[in-house]
């Protein structure tokens, strides 16, 4: 196999390995349910669409489809683990990100 496919896989696994640690990072934060649901519902149109259009809808693809909603009820059920979890994010990570001024004389 070229090496320029082991890249694609790498890629892969780095983008799917974040999108874990963010869902379980915005239960952890207690972040809004909207937010959380946002990738998801994201993941399960897109595949649905995807698969869709590559494959039709044969007996198929629609099990494909409804493996990838499972994964998708995974990825929110990653939230909800992340709220009932005991580790409380810090003050620190969930202040704004603004920049200190120094005081004036």
């Amino acid at each position: 196999m070229p090496i320029s496919q082991y890249i694609v896989i790498f890629c892969l696994i780095v983008v799917i390995s974040l999108i874990v640690y963010l869902q379980y990072a915005l239960g952890v934060m207690k972040a809004s349910v909207r937010t959380a649901t946002l990738l998801p519902i994201s993941y399960a149109s897109f595949m649905l669409m995807m698969t869709g259009i590559v494959a039709g809808f044969n007996a198929n693809s629609l099990l494909f489809i409804v493996s990838q909603w499972l994964v998708a009820y995974w990825l929110y059920w990653l939230y909800e683990w992340g709220t009932k979890h005991p580790q409380q994010a810090s003050p620190t990570h969930t202040a704004p990100l603004t920049l200190k001024l120094k005081k004036q004389k």
